[in-house]
């Protein structure tokens, strides 16, 4: 599903009628899609400054320096408001998936339950449609095997928007953190050059001194942060890609919802086969 990510709900709901279609099929998924543009819109102009971030200060002491220092500039409130509100846009995508899976047993003339729900798991071995899926037609189940929605699966960002679902609604608020780097300029006392150096507060606390100058010598230009999901012990999921590499929260929210509208695609074209087959017996003498 080619989703064009806009900042603001009302921008997507002008965008283009691919995301009308997509409210009246799944107005879930269509809130997900809607809630991430806001909270894009919210971390364009508040995450370089929401926790930890470099600032240029006279140094403590008598001499005629500068310290670049590590400042907590934290906004307790905008971090609770950010974890709810990356709770609803994951929460939104993964009752889509489960809406769907009910309303496909119930088309196909089963009877959905308590059990019913889009699977899971957390590797290929422990993965089963049987149970999740009963009474949903046989391309469903199918469909949704070929999905691949366990970790390190082609659907591995599926099984992650389970993981991040469950600890939202069974544990805590999600816990998300950032980094911030700054583009410094340092003059070179000899030429008087002013040199660019991109730095990290990554693996720093607030009020360590990263370096010092001397007075007037060192700037902060520019600032940006990236936001990263916490991993706690317990958790299947260790917040890595499946490559291994660490990803931000921005970009694990957005497979995490393309990967939910393709899996709704997918299952809707599962659905759309089954009643052709049905139309076609019926037309048959």
């Amino acid at each position: 599903m080619d989703f064009m990510l806009e900042s603001g709900a009302s921008q997507i709901r002008r965008a283009n009628p691919q995301w009308q279609k997509l409210q009246r099929r799944s107005p879930k998924l269509f809130r997900a899609f809607e809630l991430f543009g806001d909270f894009q819109n919210q971390l364009m102009h508040h995450l370089p400054h929401a926790w930890r971030s470099l600032a240029v200060a006279p140094s403590a002491d008598a001499s005629e320096m500068d310290v670049l220092l590590v400042q907590d500039t934290t906004d307790e409130q905008l971090t609770i408001d950010w974890a709810v509100l990356v709770g609803d846009i994951v929460h939104n995508a993964r009752s889509a998936l489960d809406h769907a899976a009910w309303q496909l047993v119930g088309l196909n003339g089963g009877t959905p339950g308590t059990h019913t729900q889009f699977p899971t798991a957390r590797a290929s071995k422990d993965f089963d449609t049987k149970t999740r899926l009963r009474g949903a037609h046989p391309y469903v189940h199918e469909t949704v095997r070929a999905l691949e929605p366990w970790g390190g699966g082609a659907g591995h960002w599926l099984w992650v928007l389970t993981q991040l679902d469950n600890v939202d609604k069974h544990r805590l608020l999600l816990d998300v953190n950032s980094s911030s780097n700054s583009n410094v300029s340092i003059q070179d006392p000899e030429t008087g050059e002013w040199r660019d150096q991109w730095i990290s507060t990554e693996g720093r606390q607030a009020g360590d001194v990263v370096r010092t100058a001397p007075r007037g010598t060192m700037k902060v230009r520019q600032s940006s942060a990236t936001m990263y999901f916490e991993h706690h012990d317990g958790d299947a999921w260790d917040g890595n890609a499946p490559q291994g590499y660490k990803i931000n929260a921005q970009l694990v929210l957005e497979f995490c919802l393309t990967a939910a509208g393709d899996a709704h695609d997918a299952m809707g074209r599962a659905d759309n086969r089954r009643r052709r087959d049905g139309e076609a017996r019926a037309d048959t003498p």
